[in-house]
């Protein structure tokens, strides 16, 4: 069955203004570890089963992590676990810890996060602690949503340090640093071969869906977000299968180089959260 991902890599090899750049630029088409929300069941609330929102199950003696809040230090709100062991098979670089969890936070404040990795047979149920934001001694767990795997292929996007224009990269506004100014960017194409690989782009988005929770591909939302040597550890978009509320943020991604990856240093993960461009 052909997909769009396939029709928009033929369109790219069969355009005469991406001739030069056509192969650059699908050796950067990546694997998507797609997530689709769903309502909570019983076993998404198990110990080390992947969940959206609810309580994290983290490492035995691992305090609830802490970070900035609106009005000091608060607790982070929990976003998401994830069971390695259920998609696995779906991580086709092997890029992943082939067993055990990880659970993603971010601060209150949207100004910072967390990834904490354990292995199943170590890791308990953490309670948001008492009195923070109206807990209460013995209330029931926050409410819990869940989502169904599937594999994807995705382009990297336009205007970005994947692919750009040589007229627009040296005026381009990184929504991550605030800053204008010229980056390095992986593919630089002249004006009429950008606004061609733009048109692709945009017809295989349409096709594709925008909404794309889970894990590698691309930052889709917020230009200049994402780094060159960067991967997207995860991605997860507003939804409403949870009681945390994303306000006007819309997307929080997790970022890592995959040197950090590969050894396993979760904690050199950035959180970057915005809104549509």
């Amino acid at each position: 069955m052909t997909t769009a991902t396939d029709r928009a890599i033929a369109e790219i090899r069969q355009s005469k203004p991406l001739a030069k750049h056509a192969k650059k630029i699908l050796s950067l088409v990546r694997p998507h570890i797609h997530f689709t929300p769903r309502k909570g069941k019983a076993a998404d609330n198990k110990l080390g089963a992947s969940r959206l929102a609810g309580e994290p199950d983290l490492p035995e003696g691992t305090a609830w992590p802490v970070g900035p809040g609106f009005e000091g230090e608060a607790p982070m709100d929990f976003i998401a676990q994830i069971d390695l062991d259920s998609i696995s098979r779906r991580d086709v670089d092997g890029l992943l810890p082939k067993s055990g969890v990880l659970a993603f936070f971010v601060a209150q404040n949207y100004d910072g996060g967390k990834v904490i990795y354990g292995e199943h047979d170590a890791i308990v149920r953490v309670p948001l602690p008492v009195g923070q934001r109206g807990r209460r001694k013995g209330a029931k767990p926050p409410k819990w949503g869940g989502f169904d795997v599937t594999a994807d292929m995705v382009l990297p996007p336009p205007w970005t340090e994947l692919v750009s224009s040589k007229n627009r990269s040296g005026t381009a506004w990184n929504s991550r640093t605030g800053r204008r100014g010229k980056g390095k960017t992986l593919v630089e194409l002249a004006h009429d071969a950008h606004e061609i690989y733009c048109q692709i782009y945009e017809r295989w988005l349409e096709e594709f869906g925008h909404a794309q929770h889970g894990m590698f591909g691309y930052e889709r939302m917020m230009e200049g977000a994402q780094k060159a040597d960067e991967l997207v550890l995860l991605r997860m978009d507003y939804n409403n299968f949870t009681a945390y509320d994303f306000v006007e943020v819309v997307s929080i991604y997790w970022f890592i180089t995959e040197d950090d990856l590969i050894a396993g240093k979760f904690d050199a993960a950035e959180v970057f959260c915005g809104s549509t461009i």
